[in-house]
């Protein structure tokens, strides 16, 4: 298996090389335990990489909790923490991403049509000083859908962020669509890729970038 991804990792590299495009990759692993019907804790690891370059982005980890008042609704609360290499400065810094966020969803057959809404505040240390606080507020709507034997799902998605606090900046600066597929290996396990093309919005030119993320989860039994 890991043979295989570095083999991804490399051809996605070349192929960046090739193109000419902003290309990224993310690999990542994650686990859920639930300790009551109702909640669920979370943990999650993430790689990244720059595609331009080859050169490493992103070191993350993020826990999680999640809870479910009723059918159709889902609350969330997680802390991120990464180690991210600033393009500017070339220099590494550590982040703290909290966010929260709302979630409603709906079944119909094999459709799970979707809306989040999540409000996020990061901070970072770069230079050993400490950078003012960028908060955002995001919404993200999709649709998912489940093929017969449920083993297969595909999912629609669009995201778009909204800064809350720069003054002269209430326009969207970024945006983010996308197109995933899952696998479900057994009841517990599961093997996600996810291809979405990303535009931020600055003074500058635009920013764009491909983004292919290689993800696996993990599920656990309801605890005692």
């Amino acid at each position: 298996m890991g043979t295989t991804i570095k083999c991804v990792v490399w051809a996605l590299l070349l192929w960046n090389s090739v193109w000419g495009q902003g290309l990224r990759l993310w690999v990542g692993a994650s686990a859920k335990q639930s300790v009551h019907s109702k909640v669920d804790l979370g943990l999650e690891f993430q790689h990244r990489w720059q595609g331009t370059n080859g050169r490493i982005d992103a070191f993350l980890v993020q826990p999680s909790v999640e809870y479910e008042p009723m059918r159709n609704l889902l609350l969330g609360f997680a802390w991120r923490v990464s180690n991210s290499l600033d393009e500017q400065t070339d220099v590494w810094h550590l982040r703290h991403r909290p966010q929260l966020d709302i979630e409603l969803r709906h079944r119909w057959k094999r459709w799970r049509p979707f809306v989040r809404l999540r409000y996020q505040a990061r901070y970072s240390t770069l230079g050993g000083e400490n950078k003012p606080w960028l908060l955002h507020f995001r919404s993200k709507a999709g649709v998912k859908y489940t093929w017969p034997k449920g083993k297969i799902s595909n999912t629609l998605f669009g995201e778009c962020w909204w800064p809350t606090n720069r003054s002269g900046r209430e326009q969207p600066d970024r945006y983010r669509l996308g197109l995933s597929s899952s696998l479900a290996v057994g009841k517990r396990h599961e093997l996600s890729l996810q291809l979405a093309f990303e535009e931020r919005f600055r003074s500058g030119p635009n920013e764009q970038s491909f983004i292919v993320g290689l993800f696996y989860s993990f599920r656990s039994a309801q605890s005692d």
